[in-house]
């Protein structure tokens, strides 16, 4: 498999664990400081690490009134007086801003119906090419010198089938991670992956979800990096079909489940750490870490 030529991500929750904060500011636009001391919203950040894996378009995936907050951030250049009173370095941001627009498409998600449907809505831009996709509530921290995203567009070059980026967790961490379970692949650090569970609770990750090789109540998740092959679009849509839903949603979880079981999905480790920025105890967290 290639590079993905593009990439998705959703970005049209309510913010709701956010609120009242959010009755002022979209969460995707709430600043992060780096470490190079430069306050972006965490929405650049996220496209960033989107394009920091070689792809050439991003597709967001909006609610319909959001729309033109998003294009205008990406597209409309700042007033000449405006400009004018940024320092270099941030003139150079504000540039690079504009050339990124230039890769921007919209999707629209009419109504929330979960972060699968989220998916689901952005089929008619990504068309017939397999794509990365990258939460829209998250940030990424490699280990390494080469991005999170980097990692896994690099591993799945000699894969064909999708790629999902996985990392370690403890069973405390279990009520708010996709989880899966597998086989590894010999001789490698990929785990053919059999199973997936959304959120699954300690006893049914006890039983169903333990992989070889890892200690007592240690568990793969999903890192919230995929690459995914155009088909997952016919799962999603017979899950909207038959309204299989989890908690009153469509979850990508259970999709990517049932193409585990199919045609099945390899996961590869990624070297580097993902924070959720949704909450407002786990933004401090994420503006913490980023400082590092």
């Amino acid at each position: 498999m290639t590079t993905p030529s593009v990439a998705v991500i959703p970005a049209a929750g309510y913010g709701t664990r956010l609120f009242p904060a959010t009755r002022s500011m979209k969460k995707e636009f709430f600043p992060l400081v780096g470490r190079d001391g430069i306050a972006r919203p965490a929405i650049l950040v996220i496209v960033e690490e989107a394009l920091s894996a070689g792809v050439d378009e991003i597709v967001l995936v909006v609610q319909p009134n959001d729309e033109a907050l998003f294009r205008e951030f990406f597209t409309t250049p700042l007033p000449p007086s405006h400009y004018a009173r940024l320092t270099p370095d941030l003139q150079r941001v504000a540039d690079q801003i504009l050339e990124i627009g230039r890769r921007i498409q919209i999707a629209i998600q009419p109504s929330q119906e979960g972060y699968g449907h989220a998916v689901w809505c952005a089929r008619n831009a990504v068309k017939d090419r397999p794509f990365l996709l990258l939460l829209g509530d998250h940030v990424y921290q490699s280990r390494t010198e080469t991005t999170c995203a980097e990692q896994l567009c690099k591993m799945a070059r000699s894969m064909e089938g999708s790629v999902i980026g996985l990392m370690t967790v403890t069973a405390e961490e279990l009520g708010s991670r996709g989880i899966v379970t597998g086989d590894w692949v010999a001789e490698s650090q990929m785990l053919m992956i059999t199973a997936c569970a959304e959120k699954p609770e300690p006893a049914y990750a006890r039983h169903h979800l333990q992989v070889e090789g890892l200690a007592k109540d240690r568990y793969l998740a999903i890192f919230g990096q995929y690459i995914l092959k155009p088909a997952i679009f016919d799962h999603l849509e017979r899950s909207l079909r038959e309204d299989r839903r989890e908690r009153g949603e469509i979850q990508l979880t259970t999709v990517l489940d049932d193409l585990c079981r199919g045609s099945g999905a390899l996961g590869v480790i990624i070297e580097g750490s993902t924070y959720d920025f949704g909450q407002p105890g786990l933004y401090v967290e994420t503006l913490n870490a980023l400082r590092k």
